[in-house]
């Protein structure tokens, strides 16, 4: 006796399940189909993937369920007195002036006046925080080339410091070779230079004898 084998079914991401429907001409957004699976308009199950969870349809039910959107459709269209749809029996009637909608497009938002200059308020108030980023980028930008000019600055004034200090030691040095010795009385008190600059005590005046 030979068994009789089931032929494995074929899953469809949600993604390949819209392609579907638009080569089957039946215009539906992804938003829709993920409602489809949530509300058993189609038979789907979640996957795990390492990005999340995501829905898989499986292609009977659903070439079953764009067959009965465009049965819909076509009856809508070529009927002018009211008619009851298939898809479900709780489904309203509906007529040719009324947009065809299922239940699972109740899920997607409207555009409404209101949701369209709520939009366009929080457009421009990303575009203004926008601007203001980029005034504190460059703000930071001019004061970080500040900090690196005075830092330069401060080293090199460092470096002209040593190198004056190691001149007026070499200067002492040749003095005491002379037979000089430093000023006692202009030690105990600083005195005005030539340029007007009170004179740092602690810095020795030499005489030369």
């Amino acid at each position: 006796m030979q068994e009789h084998t089931t032929p494995p079914r074929a899953w469809l991401t949600v993604d390949q399940a819209f392609v579907a429907c638009q080569q089957a001409g039946l215009d539906r957004t992804k938003k829709t189909i993920r409602s489809w699976a949530r509300n058993e308009h189609v038979e789907a199950q979640k996957q795990t993937t390492p990005t999340g969870e995501r829905w898989m349809v499986e292609e009977a039910s659903l070439s079953v369920k764009i067959r009965s959107e465009l049965e819909f459709q076509a009856q809508s269209q070529n009927q002018s007195e009211p008619v009851q749809t298939r898809v479900h029996p709780s489904e309203p009637v509906r007529t040719m002036d009324e947009p065809v909608r299922t239940r699972a497009d109740a899920f997607e938002p409207r555009r409404t006046e209101a949701n369209e200059g709520e939009r366009q308020q929080t457009s421009a108030e990303i575009e203004e925080l926008r601007r203001e980023l980029r005034s504190l980028e460059i703000d930071k930008a001019v004061r970080d080339r500040q900090i690196d000019f005075l830092t330069e600055q401060n080293a090199e004034g460092q470096k002209n410091l040593l190198s004056q200090s190691r001149y007026i030691g070499h200067l002492e040095t040749q003095v005491l070779q002379l037979g000089g010795a430093p000023d006692q009385t202009f030690l105990k008190a600083p005195v005005q230079t030539q340029a007007g600059d009170v004179r740092n005590p602690d810095q020795p005046h030499l005489n030369v004898g």
